[in-house]
């Protein structure tokens, strides 16, 4: 809780956006993850959770994305891995957003520059998706990593 303080000394309302069964960690005893979101929401103050796959490149399935999506009561859930113009569709059904990195790289290579190409299609899904779903709220977030 001593972040929580800093950020309350500070005046500041930086969010808190906290993975989910990381991909490059995992729990001593059997990850459930049901109770990881809502620990980490409730215990962790997080105001956002992020779902990734199981290993980098690897999209969350949509059955667990619902059940984080579940837990989380409320607190938006992001996508934090494996998500591309042909699955955004798929996965947005679920999530509050999403954060996209390699898949808009050149060539899908997390060491090139972002493709613009890859951006646009990407981005154009991302409408459609939301679109199709004759949804009234904003566009979902996007976040991307350079």
């Amino acid at each position: 809780h001593q972040l929580l303080r800093y950020r309350r000394e500070l005046g500041s309302d930086v969010k808190i956006f906290a993975d989910v069964l990381v991909k490059h960690a995992r729990p001593l005893s059997s990850p459930n993850l049901t109770v990881a979101v809502k620990d980490t929401i409730e215990r962790g103050l997080a105001d956002a959770v992020i779902l990734s796959g199981w290993a980098t490149g690897s999209p969350p399935n949509l059955e667990d994305l619902e059940l984080a999506c579940g837990a989380a009561a409320g607190t938006p859930v992001f996508i934090g891995s494996g998500a591309n113009w042909e699955n955004i569709d798929t996965l947005m059904q679920a999530a509050n957003g999403v954060i996209v990195s390699s898949s808009l790289k050149r060539h899908g290579r997390i060491e090139q520059p972002i493709d613009p190409i890859r951006v646009s299609q990407f981005v154009e899904a991302a409408h459609r998706s939301w679109n199709s779903k004759g949804e009234t709220k904003s566009i979902p977030s996007v976040k991307l990593h350079s």
